[in-house]
């Protein structure tokens, strides 16, 4: 199995990501951060060598945004991230298939629903096409929502996005904390599955904690997600936790994997 980091425009001038990293997750946040991968080419794919490398495009932005001109804009933006992904010969583009929902905040503005699913629809396999041109796979993550309302955003329920991943003819970029309210659910579609997010947090809320830091019962989890042999991004809150945790975090998996065996 793969363990990776993530790798935003602040490392590119230092020493990172750590040598025993297999992949790099490159994140985005806006055009500025396009900018900042080009003008530094060189030194990012150096950086990079021997290692998979994938894309996060920006999650700020929305292609079901509820204005025509916010899903032009942002399907743009993300053709652009394709781009890059060939630049650093990565082979998977991560997009949240919507605005998200999550710690009181809903991002789906005045659209409905059914107007969410619609502009999915219509804007998700613009970009697939897009990408398939680069040989550049898009994998959409699940998404979290606000406890007890029923979200807008696409992601939230399992076997609904594994029906819209499989009509769209994508992957699946699952973020096991997204998806903490029906782990099982999702894992039952793993075969979608082109990566995973790893991480932990307390139920209803969205943290980027170490694994074993919040409320996933990783004893139970993590043989099934080695199991997978899937690359899998450690997505700490790097405000609170050093480059060293990515490595803990390496361990941390093969313990819990080795504990639930001696059972």
């Amino acid at each position: 199995m793969l363990f990776g980091c993530p790798f935003g425009p602040s490392d590119i001038e230092r020493d990172y990501p750590p040598k025993e990293m297999d992949v790099v997750e490159l994140k985005l946040s806006g055009f500025d951060q396009l900018a900042a991968y080009r003008r530094n080419k060189s030194l990012v794919k150096d950086k990079l060598k021997n290692k998979k490398t994938i894309v996060h495009a920006p999650h700020q932005f929305d292609l079901t945004a509820s204005t025509p001109d916010g899903r032009k804009g942002t399907l743009h933006l993300y053709e652009q991230c394709v781009d890059l992904c060939s630049m650093f010969d990565a082979d998977i583009l991560v997009v949240h298939p919507s605005g998200w929902s999550t710690e009181g905040i809903e991002y789906a503005g005045e659209s409905t629903r059914e107007q969410v699913l619609q502009y999915a629809r219509e804007q998700i396999p613009l970009l697939i096409d897009y990408a398939k041109s680069s040989n550049v796979t898009v994998a959409l993550e699940n998404l979290p929502a606000i406890p007890e309302q029923e979200p807008k955003c696409i992601g939230y329920h399992a076997d609904e996005f594994a029906s819209l991943i499989r009509e769209f003819g994508c992957r699946m970029c699952f973020d096991i904390t997204h998806g903490m309210h029906d782990i099982d659910g999702f894992l039952a579609h793993k075969d979608l599955f082109s990566h995973m997010h790893l991480n932990d947090s307390h139920v209803g809320r969205v943290e980027h904690l170490f694994l074993g830091d919040g409320d996933i019962d990783w004893n139970k989890y993590a043989p099934q997600l080695l199991a997978l042999d899937l690359p899998s991004i450690f997505e700490f809150d790097r405000d609170i936790y050093s480059d060293d945790d990515f490595l803990r975090g390496k361990e941390f998996m093969l313990q819990a994997s080795q504990a639930q065996r001696q059972q």
